[in-house]
């Protein structure tokens, strides 16, 4: 007879747990963290959501790469520590080429260019585009050029992960990756783990300030039903003072954000971090002018990165004194604080 310890069943998490924990529960982020990691390539995304295509061997890795499921089981892991704030400045790119083609100040296409050309990085996860700024496409960036054709805020989801294991296929060995916050929190999930060896490939982590993302169907279906235009014409989207504008080669829509709440992508609602706490550097455009970017420097690598722009006469830069940090952006630390007080809370599991 064997004893009660013996026959005692291991539970093992597999896709099956992070379905029912996350997917099926409407908390998913879309960041396609669990795509990365499975070691038999058995999930796939289809329609914004992972879905388990092929036979699942239970290794734990999709579940482990989940920091939405680590916030839900929290009571039984210790959470991640986010970084603490080095520095903050105010920048612009000084390279008009550069300007042209990226968001705001040109502050993060910048930075990726420099880091490929002084060899500090081998490669750039980033977020660039199909036909339509509706259709978000994760792109291994190898060329300065690259990385300035993929320039450009997309307003909606994109599952950016999904794309990390060609930085392990194609040997990178030191890569930068951009994203919102969701995707930078599953991806230092990843590099604790130890999954793809991205805690040695990984050199950079550039966050994106982020309230929320958009679900891309509700949102062209927003844009043709109040403007009547395809989403093919709009070549531009931006947000600056409560306004949500679309742009086409020869017309700019405004408006007001709260009319395109419907558009919200229900996973988002989850989320707590607005500054990507978990990045070595994280640029937004939040209490300064359209031109410009606020940047906050949260760990030495990021510093030493962007010392080095400076140093090469890159950037425009103004460094704030922590003095004045509150003054100056207050509605940065304002949206921060209103985003984790209006969080909806991810109940524990069971």
């Amino acid at each position: 007879m064997s004893s009660s310890k013996s026959s005692r069943k291991v539970k093992r998490t597999n896709f099956a747990t992070l379905s029912k924990g996350i997917i099926k529960a409407g908390y998913c982020a879309s960041c396609g963290a669990c795509v990365s990691v499975c070691p038999v390539n058995s999930i796939e995304m289809h329609n914004d959501l992972p879905k388990l295509v092929s036979t699942c061997i239970s290794c734990g890795a999709c579940v482990d790469a989940c920091y939405r499921f680590q916030k839900r089981e929290k009571q039984k892991q210790a959470a991640m520590n986010p970084n603490d704030i080095l520095e903050i400045y105010t920048a612009r790119t000084k390279d008009e080429n550069i300007y042209s083609q990226a968001q705001n100040g040109g502050v993060v296409t910048t930075l990726l260019v420099h880091a490929l050309k002084e060899g500090m990085i081998d490669g750039a996860l980033i977020t660039g585009q199909y036909s339509t700024l509706f259709e978000p496409k994760p792109l291994l960036i190898n060329s300065p050029e690259g990385v300035i054709q993929g320039a450009g805020s997309k307003y909606v989801i994109s599952n950016s992960l999904t794309k990390l294991d060609a930085i392990r296929t194609s040997h990178k060995k030191k890569a930068a990756v951009v994203g919102v916050p969701c995707h930078i929190e599953s991806l230092t999930r990843i590099m604790q783990f130890g999954y793809l060896g991205l805690e040695h490939r990984v050199a950079l982590k550039i966050g994106l300030f982020c309230m929320h993302s958009y679900d891309k169907n509700l949102l062209k279906q927003f844009v043709a039903d109040k403007f009547n235009i395809s989403p093919e014409q709009i070549i531009k989207m931006d947000i600056d003072k409560g306004k949500f504008i679309f742009i086409t080669e020869t017309e700019k829509y405004k408006v007001k954000l709260s009319e395109v709440d419907s558009a919200f992508y229900n996973g988002c609602h989850y989320c707590s971090d607005f500054t990507a706490e978990y990045a070595d550097i994280a640029v937004g455009n939040i209490g300064v002018d359209a031109k410009s970017n606020v940047v906050v420097i949260r760990t030495q690598k990021g510093k030493e990165l962007f010392d080095s722009a400076i140093e090469k006469g890159l950037l425009d830069v103004t460094m704030i004194d922590p003095q004045e940090w509150e003054a100056k952006f207050g509605l940065v630390f304002k949206l921060e604080k209103r985003k984790k007080k209006e969080v909806k809370p991810l109940p524990p599991l069971d």
